[in-house]
């Protein structure tokens, strides 16, 4: 996580005495100045500060025991004054015993000091260059000032002091001084020239100082600051490690003398170019992920490299790394975070053109086949982007595709349904051609977007102020209203709808042009439309921080043309950024390519060899060495740029379907035919056995969850399914009285986690579709899942619900919560599903009280275990059986007679230690909150309770409630291995003659009387105290 300081700490007052020579006073009136112009918090001394009738040998003391610096005016002069030696020793001698008293030497004039006991003492200037040498005396008297603000927030810093100290006496050789809100880089380093490990990481510094005189230094960590510049570190000539990541660097520079160095870290910065690496020989590992860099030139002349991180740039060439990948180092587009793991890491990197990511995806043969083929045959540069349009239906996006077309914007149109496809031949600066992607903007077809979605695609989300809120909308056919409902959503939902669908894809996702780390989704450009009715106001900060993706945001009004001008400019910017087109392709590739741009073909859904087979027929020349892995190249740059589409197979196969816009109209009358008629979401494969190539396009919408198979002729679309239960399974959701889980989706969810939930539970074998959708367990909304047969069989409601300002999802069940029941398992499906999209999960001990797990476990981990809500208290052990702690307090079920109170409240008493250090959490009935079912209560607390503590007496033997509801549920308790049994004979009884004798506290048998401790009397704190021995050993605390 990027620290970054929002204001500086407060300067804490600093004490300095100046010992100088009367014969200059000049210099210290202009240091003196300077000083205090600075508007630091810095109190001087000095003679001058002699008042008449002082003692004055006793105030110079005192002032100089008070300084916390001493700032020693070295001149010849001074170093000649006698006056000066009894002060001057004192104030070495201080400096050398007592670390809390800084001695710095000015040096003003050139002198002989360095033969002098001052010597032993870091000066400044730096160098030990004199002020007088200075043209600006400034610049030399800021190093002063910038020493003197360092020391004072040391000063104030009593982790680093303490952390420094330690090391001075130790001399380990390793100094931690991670996370100690530190602004600057301490000068006491300077006295450290032994150190061969220093760890500055996540603290507020900017500069690189005081690190001269680490001549020995083998390992400097400052990630996670401030740092601009790299500096100071030229006399670290034993450094072989240098981690600078998450700083602020632009450029590479004064590395020239660290030439031991063998791994850098300079990943997270602001790098454009990685000049300044080339003295680096020895150089091994490198991290630059996360940058600006557009090329790597330089790591061509580091010939040791083995691990080199270029995740997350701008990259686009990996020419120059193939001597690299000649001698066996792997590309991966994916990333590792074990050192161990050598090669070239290339994710995140969208610009990358030679050669494309396909190629890369292919592997290393892959890799140098293209090279060696561009060489030979050369190369062409493929100047074309996808654009998606987003949004709700009716909100405009049909107008943009017009209007970046130059086509006359049409006043009235039919809402698109599904996908409309044009081509638009652009001209950002360069020629480019786009293929526009204009998705339907209605919810039962959010499901088929992802299948066109893609790594090296340009997206704009449009939104209007009428429909950027949820609402549901009957649908019309020729003004005619139908029996569907479509959705709106909010734009927070289509941004997290981008995120969603690319977090699965196999290709490498983009990172932000400002964000200086990688993202896992694509940039998005925002356009408001129709301001012209109404001109809403976004809260841009606050969604340019929950969606770093988002590229920009502009309103406008299509139809009525305003500022439609500044809109050109404004898309133009956005696509160059992205820079998404110019994949460098050989010459024969590009013929392919240009083959299927420019002529006329029938729509085929053909395999992958007979795609190769027609790629081998355009390239027409058998000395090129043309393989179905290239082929499988040029279909999913095809696919990637929108003209075809290629749906991958398992088997190294797949089909092309050659006309992207003739398989969205099959798509279109398939699931036109299972969203008509009083049986939605059902329907035959005899309904669309006249829709050309049927059996193909059904298999990708099987593969995309889009339909399910209920049987080899049967195929259901559960988007499009009643939106309530049939009255006869509506009746019967009542019975599903526990909800114990619930999640809460901000942006509402996507229609992929109903499909996907339908995909994995829904049992086509019971389904019966002869009567339609009728009693079925399903309907849009929601979906009764089932598991095991008879009285094994478990029932499991999920409830898909849509409020005015969120989504939930609800977990509904007949009992209690089985950890590892059927609703566990839902559960778990819904984390896997929800990854990808922003979402909370709330638990429930009692289906109306619900806190969010999250905020549970964190307040658990600082020792909270009792929460309040609604006038209700909670223990976390009340939700131990929901989810999982890693922090948790033993809970202890203490059953005893009412009559024995005086035990209970000492033993209780006695407890207290051991329940405010977070090790137990006790319950007794005196903790039943009024009006809760007592009964309910007991069972409940039972049941959640590692150690089940029986008070015995007589009286707790002739309690009824005890002998037959207690004790049998607890022995349940023991016998499923949920709890353990402590007992504690508060008086003498005959507990030996009931069932209680089987059960012991001890597994020695011939130690089993001697472990239950006897009470006598309430106040038997001796006793006591041993049964809390006992207690804390039954416990393993």
């Amino acid at each position: 996580m990027q620290l970054t300081s929002s204001s500086t700490p407060p300067l804490p007052p600093l004490n300095v005495f100046i010992s100088y020579s009367q014969l200059d006073v000049t210099y210290k009136q202009d240091l003196e100045n300077y000083i205090v112009a600075s508007g630091q918090n810095i109190r001087i001394t000095s003679d001058e500060n002699l008042i008449p009738g002082d003692v004055w040998v006793k105030r110079m003391a005192d002032m100089r025991r008070e300084a916390d610096v001493y700032l020693l005016l070295v001149t010849n002069n001074y170093l000649q004054s006698t006056s000066k030696n009894p002060e001057l020793e004192e104030i070495l001698k201080s400096g050398k015993t007592d670390q809390t008293h800084k001695v710095i030497p000015i040096i003003l004039e050139p002198s002989d000091w360095t033969q002098t006991p001052i010597a032993d003492f870091q000066g400044l200037p730096k160098f030990g260059r004199p002020v007088s040498d200075f043209k600006n005396r400034e610049e030399a008297y800021g190093e002063v000032v910038e020493a003197l603000v360092g020391i004072a927030h040391l000063k104030q810093n009593s982790k680093a002091m303490k952390l420094i100290a330690q090391e001075k006496s130790e001399r380990s050789g390793i100094l931690r001084l991670n996370e100690c809100s530190l602004t600057v880089i301490p000068r006491d380093l300077l006295d450290m020239p032994w150190l061969k490990q220093l760890y500055l990481d996540k603290n507020y510094i900017r500069k690189l100082e005081n690190l001269d005189n680490l001549t020995k230094l083998e390992q400097f960590n400052i990630t996670y600051n401030e740092i601009e510049q790299i500096e100071g570190i030229e006399k670290l000539t034993s450094l072989q490690i240098l981690d600078m990541q998450f700083n602020r660097l632009r450029t590479i520079e004064n590395l020239n003398k660290n030439l031991s160095l063998t791994k850098l870290g300079l990943s997270s910065n602001q790098l454009d170019s990685l000049t300044g690496l080339q003295h680096l020989q020895q150089l091994t590992i490198l991290y630059v992920s996360s940058n600006r860099l557009k090329r790597v030139d330089e790591l061509a002349d580091l010939p040791n490299l083995k691990r080199i991180v270029l995740t997350g740039n701008r990259i686009i060439s990996i020419k120059p790394l193939l001597g690299h990948i000649k001698k066996g180092l792997t590309v991966l587009l994916k990333y590792s975070y074990s050192e161990t793991d050598e090669g070239i890491f290339i994710k995140d990197n969208t610009t990358l053109a030679e050669p494309s990511i396909e190629v890369i995806e292919k592997g290393q043969e892959a890799i140098l086949k293209y090279f060696d083929d561009a060489q030979t045959y050369g190369t062409r540069k493929l100047e074309i982007v996808k654009l998606i349009l987003v949004g709700n239906s009716k909100v405009g996006k049909t107008n943009l595709s017009e209007f970046l077309r130059g086509v006359k914007l049409a006043r009235n149109h039919n809402s698109t349904h599904l996908l409309d496809i044009q081509r638009w031949d652009a001209s950002f600066g360069k020629p480019m051609l786009v293929n526009i992607f204009d998705f339907g903007g209605q919810d039962y077809y959010h499901d088929a977007h992802r299948m066109y979605y893609s790594h090296d695609t340009a997206y704009i989300l449009l939104w209007d102020t009428a429909t950027n809120n949820y609402s549901e909308e009957i649908e019309t056919t020729a003004g005619q209203p139908t029996n569907l409902v479509y959705e709106n959503y909010p734009l927070a939902y289509w941004l997290e709808s981008i995120n969603y669908n690319l977090a699965d894809k196999f290709r490498p996702m983009y990172k932000t042009d400002t964000s200086m780390t990688s993202s896992t989704t694509a940039p998005v450009l925002v356009l408001q439309n129709k301001i012209d009715l109404g001109e809403g106001r976004l809260n841009q900060q606050e969604l340019s921080q929950q969606y770093p993706n988002i590229a920009g945001f502009f309103s406008m009004s299509l139809t009525a043309r305003k500022r439609t001008q500044i809109l050109n400019e404004v898309l133009t910017d956005y696509m160059n950024a992205l820079n998404l087109s110019g994949r460098q392709l050989i010459n024969f590739e590009y013929k392919i390519i240009d083959d299927y741009l420019t002529k006329p073909r029938p729509f085929q859904a053909i395999t992958l060899d007979d795609f190769w087979a027609e790629c081998q027929q355009i390239i027409n020349d058998a000395s090129i060495t043309f393989t179905k892995e290239n082929a499988e190249i040029i279909s999913q740059i095809l696919n990637a740029i929108g003209v075809v589409f290629y749906d991958k197979h398992a088997d190294n196969d797949g089909v092309v379907f050659t006309q992207i816009n003739r398989l969205n109209e099959i798509i279109k009358e398939i699931m036109d035919v299972a969203k008509r008629g009083s049986d939605r979401g059902f329907f035959k494969l005899s309904q669309v056995s006249h829709v050309e190539s049927q059996r193909e396009a059904i298999d990708l919408l099987l593969k995309n969850n889009s339909i399910l198979k209920i049987n080899d002729s049967e195929f259901l679309a559960p988007q499009f399914l009643p939106v309530n239960p049939d009255p006869s399974v509506a009746f019967f959701l009542n019975t599903f009285t526990h909800n114990h889980i619930r999640f809460i989706y901000k942006a509402y969810f996507h229609k992929t986690l109903l499909l996907s939930l339908f995909a994995r539970y829904l049992n086509s074998a019971s389904i019966d579709t002869s009567a339609g959708v009728k009693n079925m367990p399903f309907w849009r909304n929601g979906i009764i899942v089932s598991k095991g047969e008879g009285s094994a069989r478990q029932m499991v409601y999920v409830e898909l619900r849509k409020d005015k300002d969120q989504g939930v999802v609800n977990i509904r069940t007949m009992g209690p919560f089985q950890k590892n029941g059927l609703e566990k398992e839902i559960e778990n499906t819904l984390d896997e599903l929800n990854k990808g999209w922003t979402v909370s999960k709330k638990i429930s001990v009692n289906s109306t009280d619900f806190f969010d797990v999250q905020a549970l476990k964190e307040a658990v981990a600082n020792n909270q275990f009792s929460f309040s809500k609604n006038g209700k208290t909670f223990s976390v052990n009340d939700f131990k059986h929901i989810t999982s702690f890693e922090k948790l307090p033993k809970k202890l079920f203490i059953s005893y007679s009412s009559k024995n109170a005086d035990f209970i409240k000492r033993f209780v008493t006695h407890l207290e230690i051991l329940k405010s250090n977070g090790i137990i959490d006790p319950w007794y009935d005196r903790m039943i909150e009024s009006g809760s079912k007592w009964d309910d209560s007991i069972r409940n607390e039972m049941r959640n309770s590692d150690v089940i503590i029986f008070l015995l007496s007589p009286d707790f033997l002739a309690t009824e409630y005890i002998m037959k509801t207690e004790i049998p549920l607890a022995i349940q308790q023991l016998q499923s291995e949920t709890a353990k049994f402590f007992f504690i004979e508060l008086q003498p009884c005959g507990w030996k003659r009931t069932d209680m004798a089987n059960y012991q506290q001890t597994d020695d048998p011939t130690q089993a009387e001697k472990n239950i401790i006897s009470i006598g009397t309430p106040n038997n704190d001796k006793e006591w105290n041993r049964v809390i021995d006992e207690l804390m050993a039954k416990m393993d605390v």
